[in-house]
C-alpha cells in the first residue's frame, strides 16, 4: 500500500513498498529504498544513500553530502539551502533538477562531460555533480546554464540568466521557460554558423 515511513536519528535503512510512499529518513547517514510507486523522499540531515527505484519520484536529499539514484521514471530531485556536496544519478526517464530554492548565482553544465556528467556550483546548495538529467529549474540568482546534447527543458527562474549553447546539437529541440527581460541566449561557443 501507500505508506508514510519515518526513520530515527541513527543510521537507518528505510524501504518503501510498491505504493506511493512518503519517506522521511530523519537524521543520520541513512540508506533509503523508495520501491515502486510515485514516492516522495526526504533524506534529512546526514550523508544519505537514496534509491528512488521505479516510479515518478520526488527526492530531496537534505543536509549532508548525499548520493541519489533517481531510478526508472520521470523523477525530480530538489536541492535545498546548505544541503552539502551531492551526487545525483538520473538513470532512466526524463529527469529534472530543481534548484528553485537557491538565491545565489549558479553556474550549471547540464551534462557535457563524460557519461553525461554535469555540475552545479556557486550556490548555497554546495557543489553538486550529476549524471543523466535532462531538465533544470533555477532559482532567484543570475544563473549561467549550459545546455547539453539531450533535449533540455530549462527554466532559469528569477534573475538575469544566461542560456548557453555550445553546439548545434546542444540547441536542437530545447525549450526555455520563463524567459524574461534581462535574460539572454549565448551562441558564441558555436563558432561560425553556415
Amino acid at each position: 500500500g501507500s505508506d508514510i515511513l519515518r526513520g530515527e536519528d541513527g543510521d537507518d535503512v528505510v524501504s518503501g513498498g510498491d505504493g506511493n510512499d512518503v519517506i522521511n529518513a530523519g537524521q543520520g547517514d541513512d540508506e533509503v529504498h523508495a520501491g515502486g510507486g510515485n514516492d516522495i523522499v526526504f533524506g534529512g540531515a546526514g550523508a544519505d544513500l537514496i534509491f528512488g527505484d521505479a516510479g515518478n519520484d520526488v527526492i530531496e536529499g537534505g543536509a549532508g553530502d548525499d548520493r541519489v539514484w533517481a531510478g526508472a521514471g520521470d523523477d525530480t530531485v530538489i536541492a535545498t539551502l546548505n544541503d552539502g556536496n551531492d551526487v545525483y544519478y538520473g538513470e532512466d526517464g526524463i529527469d529534472t533538477l530543481d534548484y528553485a530554492a537557491t538565491s545565489a548565482n549558479l553556474t550549471v553544465d547540464l551534462g557535457n562531460g563524460f557519461n553525461q556528467r554535469g555540475s552545479v556550483s556557486g550556490g548555497t546548495t554546495g557543489s553538486d555533480t550529476f549524471y543523466g538529467f535532462e531538465n533544470f529549474i533555477g532559482g532567484f540568482g543570475h544563473d549561467t546554464i549550459t545546455a547539453s546534447s539531450a533535449v533540455n527543458v530549462i527554466d532559469g527562474g528569477l534573475g538575469d540568466d544566461v542560456f548557453k549553447f555550445t553546439s548545434a546539437a546542444n540547441a536542437n529541440g530545447d525549450t526555455i521557460y520563463g524567459f524574461q527581460t534581462g535574460d539572454r541566449i549565448d551562441f558564441t561557443g558555436m563558432g561560425a554558423m553556415k
